[in-house]
């Protein structure tokens, strides 16, 4: 069995792969300390786990979970490093490749909303990275005087009949824009109609209505997790 953690800005999200077929994937906040520990604790209850591979979104969480691993279960995590790229944005374009067999793009609606590009041979070409459904949505609360906190679901149509409405319409249906502008642009340097597979938190609430972007993998990210587990296993010998 191997474990597979996710351990976003907002949100961890982890499984067990046996071979690869995932089992259930458990999310919570994302925590480096006692919370992060119950999570795997009742994930790998009863499971023979024998290695682990970790994708945080920073140094902190790094050590945490480089402490945490061994202790609950022995094996040391694999934890991908933050480079120039980050190791989420590599892990799902791995796993939208080997969904699609060929270039694609894949969208992240997480934090910050990520569109990345991925060629023929599997390679991470570049991408966008912009504020999140969520970020953007407090920023407008906390910098207006009278703008608070809406639901951030879309409304009946885009015209809102009142400040409530106005602010959801601009906001999801203009984070559905902004991602179906961004996948067109990515679509025109590639120089072909790729398709594209969207993930994250946010996923739910904005691609049912981008016109670029139809299908949703929830748990994409953890794929690529397990890909890229694989391919340092077989680059180790």
């Amino acid at each position: 069995m191997l474990l597979a953690v996710d351990a976003g800005n907002s949100q961890t999200s982890a499984c067990l792969f046996d071979a690869d077929r995932i089992g259930q994937v458990v999310r919570a906040p994302t925590q480096p300390d006692v919370a992060a520990e119950a999570l795997i604790g009742e994930l790998t209850a009863g499971a023979a786990v024998h290695a682990a591979v970790i994708c945080t979104a920073g140094p902190e969480l790094d050590r945490a979970y480089r402490e945490l691993i061994p202790r609950l279960l022995g094996p040391e995590p694999l934890v991908l490093e933050a480079g120039p790229v980050g190791p989420d944005r590599l892990a799902d374009c791995a796993a939208a490749h080997a969904m699609t067999g060929g270039a694609c793009i894949a969208v992240d609606l997480g934090t910050a909303t990520t569109v990345n590009a991925v060629d023929d041979a599997g390679r991470f070409l570049g991408g966008a990275i912009a504020p999140g459904l969520e970020l953007s949505a407090q920023a407008l609360a906390e910098r207006t005087a009278r703008l608070g906190a809406v639901p951030l679901e879309a409304p009946a149509g885009a015209i809102g009949r009142d400040t409530e409405t106005a602010m959801r319409s601009g906001i999801v249906f203009g984070h559905a824009g902004l991602v179906d502008g961004l996948v067109v642009r990515v679509r025109a340097d590639l120089g072909a109609t790729v398709p594209a597979i969207a993930t994250g938190g946010w996923a739910g609430a904005v691609i049912p209505h981008c016109a670029s972007v139809s299908r949703i993998e929830p748990a994409l990210t953890l794929h690529g997790l397990r890909i890229l587990w694989e391919r340092a296993v077989t680059a180790a010998g």
